[in-house]
């Protein structure tokens, strides 16, 4: 009778500690999914104070440009000297589509892509990212972004075409004020050897 009741109850167990598991494991891909949420508003609206509460005390991160941030201070210094850049009313959209996480213990590890929108008010910038990020479970229960890589194509982007472009319109535009000079300082050599003809 005891060892029936043993074979009846292990399984028993086995199955409620797999329920247990699976339960724990789905409120934490939800918390992720809560982070990338918040990671996606913090861009929109322009308030990386979103996040701060969101980054461990050990956060870094690689950014787009290959810059390294190590506290919420300097990626908030990144992100001004990126909207500096990018103008007064610019504005930042990102749509951030990630893969199936891998928890281990209390690390899980996040890939995927995110779709890029800048909107300059001169042109309009449309990229695509590949992101990594690592994210560590608090005694708490939060989970909070410990480590972030973001990668773009280093020549198929459009900031390169964009400079691709600056520099053939800075080309064009030299080649025609040299230009304008030679048509200038030829009109002036022609008239001189007219008033030339005309002295002579």
């Amino acid at each position: 009778m005891i060892n029936t009741m043993k074979y009846f109850l292990i399984p028993l167990a086995l199955l409620a500690s797999f329920v247990s598991i699976t339960a724990q494991t789905e409120q934490d891909k939800q918390a992720l999914r809560d982070l990338k949420s918040t990671y996606e508003e913090a861009i929109k609206k322009d308030d990386l104070s979103l996040l701060k509460e969101h980054l461990s005390d050990d956060f870094s991160a690689i950014m787009i440009t290959g810059e390294e941030v190590k506290n919420f201070d300097e990626l908030q210094a990144f992100w001004k000297q990126a909207k500096d850049y990018m103008g007064k009313d610019s504005t930042y959209a990102v749509t951030v589509n990630a893969d199936d996480s891998i928890f281990i213990d209390n690390i899980a590890i996040a890939k995927g892509r995110s779709e890029d929108t800048v909107e300059t008010g001169r042109t309009t910038l449309n990229f695509t990212t590949a992101w990594t990020a690592v994210c560590r479970k608090m005694p708490d229960g939060s989970w909070k972004l410990t480590r972030l890589q973001v990668t773009t194509h280093p020549v198929d982007n459009p900031f390169a075409q964009l400079a691709d472009k600056m520099k053939l319109w800075i080309v064009a535009l030299g080649t025609g004020f040299v230009a304008l000079l030679i048509g200038l300082f030829a009109g002036k050599r022609m008239g001189y050897k007219k008033a030339q003809r005309v002295n002579s």
